[in-house]
Order: structure tokens, then sequence, then C-alpha cells
């Protein structure tokens, strides 16, 4: 049974659809995403998913392989053909790489008021759940991960001065709330954020920006300095 959620305007530009409308109103005992862009193509798809998840009680989450559509052709595989189990060391050094379309996860977790500040939702997810388990990616091909310059995340590929300091946002955040282990892991990405906010600056002669960059990679550079 489909439950439609009809709105008359784009919420995804205002607020969190996924934490604040969508999974409130989940009563299901899993929930899958598919953003409007991508699709599903194995019938199968969600009871494969299910069933390793049945199988495997300490998992927090179920990823796969998809392809890439772009210009209305497949251009190939998004991801490896190997099996791998992911934790949260590999979430933070974003190497969890799978469509979005693939994300297969209980409803059992508590959403925390941290997600609302965070640009990176799908990322955000990953955090989570990888600090309640371990996240494992099947290599099965079982949706279509399309490649939109028109979509939110297509329109950062033009602007990687704001993809950055998106990702500084997500990063201080995740600093805030991570247990101490994994600071130091973060104060590099953090970083290296900064350092390429200050190099794209310079190229591109946004310099109003340089100055308050340099502070702040100068202060997280110290606090990495003192865990090391």
């Amino acid at each position: 049974m489909f439950k439609c959620v009809y709105q008359t305007e784009n919420q995804f530009k205002k607020q969190n659809v996924l934490i604040n409308i969508l999974f409130k109103m989940a009563q299901g005992k899993y929930i899958a995403l598919c953003e409007g862009d991508d699709y599903w193509t194995d019938p199968l798809k969600l009871q494969k998913q299910v069933d390793y998840m049945v199988c495997n009680p300490k998992v927090s989450m179920c990823l796969h392989n998809g392809s890439i559509e772009e210009n209305g052709s497949i251009m190939g595989k998004a991801r490896g053909d190997t099996f791998q189990v992911y934790t949260l060391i590999n979430v933070i050094n974003s190497r969890v790489l799978a469509p979005t379309a693939s994300y297969l996860f209980r409803n059992e977790i508590q959403f925390p008021a941290w997600l609302q500040k965070v640009y990176g939702g799908d990322s955000a997810i990953l955090f989570l759940l990888a600090q309640i388990g371990e996240i494992h990616y099947l290599p099965d091909v079982m949706c279509v991960y399309r490649k939109n310059l028109g979509s939110i995340e297509g329109s950062y590929r033009n602007r990687p001065l704001e993809k950055a300091m998106r990702d500084i946002n997500d990063y201080k955040v995740y600093l805030s709330i991570v247990a101490p282990e994994y600071r130091k892991i973060i104060l590099k990405k953090i970083i290296w954020c900064y350092f390429y906010r200050v190099g794209k600056g310079i190229k591109i002669f946004h310099l109003s920006s340089v100055p308050t960059d340099l502070v702040y990679m100068t202060k997280y550079t110290f606090q990495l300095l003192s865990k090391i």
C-alpha cells in the first residue's frame, strides 16, 4: 500500500523534508530511500535487503550498487563489484560510496536535533547509523542514479566554494557530537576544506573570505596538533 504525500511547493528549499515530514510518517519496520531523480530496477530489491537485515541483526544499514544514467544513457556502474563493510571511520573519510536510492535501514532509530543543522542529509544518515552498527554494501545493481545538473547536488558542481563551505558546516556539527577518538580525523577534514577554499579563493579572486578562512584554518590546525 502506498500513501502519497503531496506538497504545493518544493519543501527541500525550506527544510529537511526527510527528518521533519517523511521519517515521522513512516510506520513500517524498514525505511528505504529513493530520491525523485533516481529509480529502482530490481523487483526483488527490497526483499533482498530486508532478508539480509533479518539475517544480520547487528548491521545498521544495507546499501547496494547501481547504474549511472546521464542524458538518458546508462554510463556504467556507480560503484565496485566487491562486498564491503563500512564503519564510522569510512563514513568520516567519505569512503561509503553508494547511491542514496540503495539506502535501507530499520525504522528504530531516534533522529537527533543535530540532523537539522547539516546540509548533506544522506551523509548525515550514514554518520548516524555508523555509530549504531556496521553498514554493509552489496555489489548487486538494483537502482539507477541519474546525474542531473538541475538537481541541488548537481548545482554545487559549478560552485566549489559553496560546496566546501557546506562540507565545513557539516564537519563542525559532527565534531561537536562525535566520540573523542574520531575528532582527529574530522579536524583533518575541516582543515582540508579550509585549505581548499583558500586556494580556490585566491585562484578565482574571491579574496574577501580568505582572511577569515586562514584564521579558522589556523584554529583547527592547533586543535589537531593538540590531539597528536
